[in-house]
Formats: C-alpha cells, sequence, structure tokens
C-alpha cells in the first residue's frame, strides 16, 4: 500500500502528519499530527516523517466533520483555523510507494488549498539516512532548483 505523509513549514518549525485514504478514495490528515524545530536538523525531520508514513492507513471511514480533521495540526501551531495556518506555510507531500521508492512532492498554494507541483518532485530510489529530510528541507525552503530530479539508483 502506498503511504503518504504531508509536510509543513511555517516559521522555523516544521508540521507533520499522516495522510490516510478513506474507503471512498479520498486522502485525509490523521495522527500523527507533529511539530519538529528547523535547528534540530534533517535527521529530526526524517524521524518525524517516517513515523507519519508508517501511521498512513487504507480504508479509514468517510470523515463527517471536515473542519474537526485539521484542529490538532492548528493547535500545534497556536492558531485556530485552516486559513491562519495556511497562509504563512509552504508544503510538500511524501509519497512512498509499495517498492520503497519515495517521492517529496512540493505543493503551491493555490487560494485555501495547496495543488502539487509534479514537475518538481524529486525521486529517492535508495534514501541514505538524512537524504530524505535533505530532500523536504531543500523544497520548502525555496532551495530547490527548477525541474524533477531522481537520487539514488
Amino acid at each position: 500500500m502506498t503511504k503518504e505523509a504531508v509536510i509543513y513549514k511555517r516559521g522555523e518549525r516544521y508540521f507533520v502528519h499522516a495522510d490516510s485514504k478513506t474507503e471512498t478514495g479520498l486522502w485525509v490528515a490523521c495522527e500523527p499530527f507533529l511539530a519538529v524545530d528547523e535547528i534540530t536538523g534533517s535527521e529530526a525531520l526524517e524521524a518525524a516523517i517516517m513515523v507519519a508514513l508508517e501511521s498512513s492507513k487504507d480504508g479509514l471511514p468517510h470523515p463527517s466533520d471536515f473542519d474537526a480533521i485539521g484542529l490538532p495540526l492548528y493547535e500545534l501551531a497556536g492558531v485556530k483555523t485552516w486559513n491562519a495556518f495556511s497562509r504563512a506555510a509552504t508544503a510538500c507531500r511524501v509519497v512512498r510507494a509499495d517498492t520503497g521508492v519515495i517521492q517529496v512532492v512540493p505543493m503551491k498554494r493555490s487560494g485555501q488549498a495547496f495543488d502539487l507541483q509534479e514537475h518538481e518532485k524529486i525521486v529517492l530510489r535508495e534514501a541514505t539516512p538524512g537524504q530524505l529530510g535533505d530532500a523536504v528541507r531543500k523544497l520548502l525552503t525555496g532551495s530547490q532548483s527548477r525541474g524533477a530530479t531522481t537520487q539514488g539508483g
């Protein structure tokens, strides 16, 4: 099963959560919701991402209250709404295939949502420790060059 996580950067902190697929095929945010200080480095960020990926599930019940989904994320960030959280954030999605290949896909803010920017993704075929954290940090701080890249293998 494909596992997914979403990472946001706001100020000097990263916010990480698992994404799980509902019975209807919709991907929704779910626990754990984690915060990592930028100063702790790529390995701490990568550890949080790996915890989130392991928590990603398939077949969750379709949510009845979409407003409640993000509440743990907002609490971590000290805000009350998605708009307040997202307007100061950059984001990316991490997708781990059954084969172990990891894609880090930047997301661009579009209105109140974030759209995937597939053409700028980083593909990690055989990630070494810290490489996933480094890739996420590069994408979220804007220091990545344009165009998709593949690393490893």
